[in-house]
């Protein structure tokens, strides 16, 4: 089961903070949800909005790949801590090039991510494919977020607009509306 989650810092109106994925077996700390908003998903200044595709796109792409999403989740707090049980470097990338296509640019989560499925491929391959692999992940990515852009938008706007949280049968279902089928 793969569970998704940001934390954004609140501190700094324009920027989100790092949000750096980390391997992790713990339950989120029962918080309060954020509270709901109406959301702006083309408003690339915006740090939620941001984090809301970056996560969704790594949802998207988890079920392409045949896996099953527990929960996304954006945390509204200091922390800049985020859960995430993968080690697929298909997933990692996915929230950085989704960042990209929305024209939000990259932030500093989703170098973190870059990083992430490098060290992944670094399990994998020797030191001289790294390059033709994380360019050939990242192309297959781009192309499957770019045919799915639709589910990404409709996963990120609903979970900022129903508190920042959403179960996995609900992302699920979303994802099935448009056309995801995940197990």
């Amino acid at each position: 089961m793969i569970e998704y989650a940001a934390r954004i810092g609140s501190a700094h109106a324009g920027a989100p903070k790092r949000v750096t994925p980390k391997p992790t077996t713990r339950k989120p700390r029962s918080e309060p949800a954020a509270p709901a908003r109406t959301a702006w998903i083309d408003d690339t200044s915006d740090p939620f909005a941001r984090s809301a595709i970056h996560e969704s796109a790594h949802a998207v792409v988890s079920a392409l790949r045949g896996g099953k999403i527990r929960s996304v989740r954006l945390y509204a707090d200091e922390s800049g801590e985020t859960l995430c049980t993968v080690a697929d470097p298909y997933v990692y990338v996915a929230g950085a090039i989704a960042e990209q296509i929305g024209g939000f640019g990259r932030s500093t989560g989703s170098r973190d991510d870059i990083q992430q499925a490098g060290f992944q491929l670094r399990l994998r391959f020797s030191t001289d494919r790294i390059g033709f692999e994380t360019q050939r992940i990242s192309d297959v990515v781009e192309q499957s977020l770019r045919q799915h852009w639709g589910a990404v938008r409709a996963l990120a706007t609903e979970l900022l607009t129903s508190g920042f949280q959403l179960d996995g049968a609900r992302v699920h279902s979303i994802l099935r509306t448009h056309g995801v089928n995940a197990r």
